[in-house]
């Protein structure tokens, strides 16, 4: 008899050396979060169980912007910024947050810059 936590979750059969166990496992995927900040993902479908997620379109799964699925918008935009500033010479790379190293460095060969 299942607890009443385990009573909406799903059941998986695994056979053991002399009997079947029975094992209760969540199907749903939790919500997207960015990578920086925590906050919620927009452009990314939230809640839904592996098998829908699997079946949708490569557009649908997470935006087809740089860093789409990933950062949030606003986290983006400072990537952005803080790679603009060091590709133009306005600021050392040493000097941008330690956080934010590993975005820039995949910024940096995107950005063109026109003088």
């Amino acid at each position: 008899m299942p607890t009443p936590s385990e009573r909406g979750l799903k059941k998986k059969f695994r056979r053991g050396k002399k009997k079947t166990h029975v094992f209760f496992v969540r199907d749903r995927q939790g919500k997207q979060h960015c990578a920086l900040c925590s906050g919620l993902l927009l452009g990314v479908p939230q809640n839904k169980t592996n098998s829908e997620r699997r079946n949708l379109k490569k557009t649908e799964k997470r935006p087809s912007v740089v860093f789409g699925g990933v950062l949030c918008s606003s986290c983006r935009k400072l990537v952005w910024e803080e790679g603009v500033k060091v590709k133009i010479g306005f600021k050392k790379k040493e000097a941008v947050e330690l956080r934010l190293n590993h975005y820039v460095d995949e910024v940096l060969p995107k950005i063109k810059v026109s003088e």
